[in-house]
Parts: structure tokens; C-alpha cells; sequence
């Protein structure tokens, strides 16, 4: 069973597909970048905008998710209200931004051990670190000068879940340990 977060990242991807699946049309069944279509040079790349900014707010939100119910489960009631507070004043999905709301739960640098065949350690920390930056790019003024592939897209649609899978184990581990349980809460 997965944390609420992880159930909540599942929806939130959903309209991330929508949006890579929607650019695809205009690609011709390419990996790159929308071809011009009707005139308009570049019909698809507001789909892809859309959904590098989704996928960036998606993480965000699980990360966020992820930290107050592990808090919810060894943090005292202020710690817990403190948590919170900082989770209100934090913004993006970047390694370091996921570091910083988990390190005071006693996790620090959970990223970092995150691998399976192929994804080699660190590489977790790359991926969102892509994915923060690929957004703020967006959101904060420079959309004109930022080029997202579908393929970038497809890549990160396809880690991310397998990235919030790890880190929910070591999660609910880490639930399990601090609390003395028989079993992980999820």
C-alpha cells in the first residue's frame, strides 16, 4: 500500500499524460519537438509547457505530502506544526528541496540511495533536479528560451513514479524503525 502522497502523485500524473499525450499528436509519432502545423510554428509546445510545469508542481506536491505524513508519525505536535509551516513557504522539486523537508525527519539525503538496475545512486537527485529546472524555466520568465522534448517528458513520466516508489519505501522504513512497528504504515 502506498503513502497518501504517493496515491495523490499517481491523479496529479494523470493530467501530465494528458498534456504529453496531446503534444504527441503534433509530432508526427517523433520524439522531438512539435513540427509547425497550419502555420503555427510550434502548435504542441504549449501541451509541453504545460506539462513540464505540471510534472514540477506534481512532485512538488508529493514530496511536500510525503514529509508532513512521515511527521504525522514521529513528530510531536508543534514539531509537526512547524513542519508544516515550512512546507507553506517551500516551493519546488529540486534534490535539495526534497533534502531540506527531509533531513529534520531524520532523513537526510534520502535521494542519494535511491537505484535499481540501470539508475544508477544519484540519479534520482539528477532527475528531479532536471524536472525543477526545466520548470522554473517556465514559470519564472524564460518559456521562450526553454525547448522541452517529449522525449525529456516520456523519460521523467516514466521515473518519477519509479523515484516516489523508492522513496516511500525508505519512508515508511524509516516510520517503522523511529516507532518501533511491526510493519511499515505503508
Amino acid at each position: 500500500m502506498p503513502s497518501a502522497a504517493r496515491t495523490a502523485l499517481d491523479t496529479a500524473l494523470l493530467d501530465v499524460k494528458a498534456n504529453i499525450d496531446h503534444a504527441k499528436t503534433f509530432t508526427g509519432g517523433r520524439a522531438g519537438a512539435p513540427a509547425a502545423s497550419a502555420g503555427v510554428k510550434k502548435p504542441g509546445r504549449p501541451f509541453l509547457r504545460g506539462a513540464v510545469v505540471l510534472m514540477g508542481a506534481a512532485v512538488e506536491a508529493y514530496v511536500e505530502g510525503l514529509a508532513a505524513e512521515v511527521g504525522s508519525y514521529t513528530l510531536s505536535t508543534q514539531q509537526l506544526k512547524d513542519l508544516k509551516d515550512q512546507i507553506k513557504f517551500s516551493h519546488g522539486a529540486s534534490a535539495r528541496h526534497v533534502h531540506s523537508l527531509l533531513a529534520p525527519l531524520g532523513m537526510p539525503f534520502a535521494l542519494d540511495d535511491i537505484s535499481w538496475g540501470g539508475f544508477p545512486k544519484g540519479s534520482a537527485r539528477t532527475v528531479l533536479d532536471e524536472v525543477a529546472s526545466a520548470r522554473n524555466k517556465i514559470a519564472h520568465g524564460n518559456a521562450a528560451k526553454t525547448t522541452t522534448w517529449i522525449a525529456n517528458l516520456d523519460r521523467w513520466y516514466r521515473l518519477v513514479p519509479r523515484i516516489a516508489d523508492s522513496l516511500d519505501l525508505v519512508a515508511g522504513e524509516h516510520v517503522k524503525v523511529t516507532n518501533g512497528l511491526a510493519a511499515a504504515p505503508w
